[in-house]
């Protein structure tokens, strides 16, 4: 199988494409990010547990802010 997957990622990838991915692939990068940083959270979400935080007397911490936004559309 790693055989099959290095021949299929070492061809050329479709125009307007970056690189050739094998199914999956994306999925296993995105978890072993997530495992580093932290789920990925919208900016309206964040907003609504700083909310949440303050009417319970909680305070947000400051890992909840713009490291783990990235990429994140609301």
């Amino acid at each position: 199988m790693d055989a099959i997957l290095d021949m299929l990622s070492a061809g050329p990838p479709a125009p307007g494409v970056e690189r050739v991915l094998a199914a999956g692939e994306l999925e296993m990068e995105n978890e072993a990010r997530n495992r580093g940083l932290g789920a990925p959270l919208a900016p309206s979400i964040v907003d609504q547990l700083a909310t949440l935080g303050r009417e319970l007397g909680i305070t947000s911490p400051d890992s909840l802010g713009e490291a783990r936004l990235a990429g994140v559309q609301a």
